[in-house]
């Protein structure tokens, strides 16, 4: 290449080069997941699942229990 080129050329390709792959690759790499992103995102997603599954059991037993206390106050209303 630097008989082509010229060696004052080459070495500003070649710098160039390097810039522009150092560029791209700082670029991707704060879009890239690591292992520990990964384990993390399945733990706070696992960790959501327990706190939504709480709350639908908890507003499960909250509505069963309003549906009781709204017939015991039929049941009592008619008497």
């Amino acid at each position: 290449m630097k008989n082509k080129l010229g060696e004052k050329a080459a070495e500003d390709l070649i710098t160039f080069v390097r810039t522009e792959v150092s560029g791209e690759f700082n670029k991707r790499k704060e879009t890239l997941a690591t292992k520990t992103d990964i384990t993390e995102l399945k733990q706070n997603s696992h960790d959501l699942e327990i706190r939504l599954t709480r709350s639908i059991y908890i507003m499960g037993l909250v509505q069963f229990l309003a549906i009781i206390d709204a017939v015991l106050a039929i049941i009592n209303f008619k008497n």
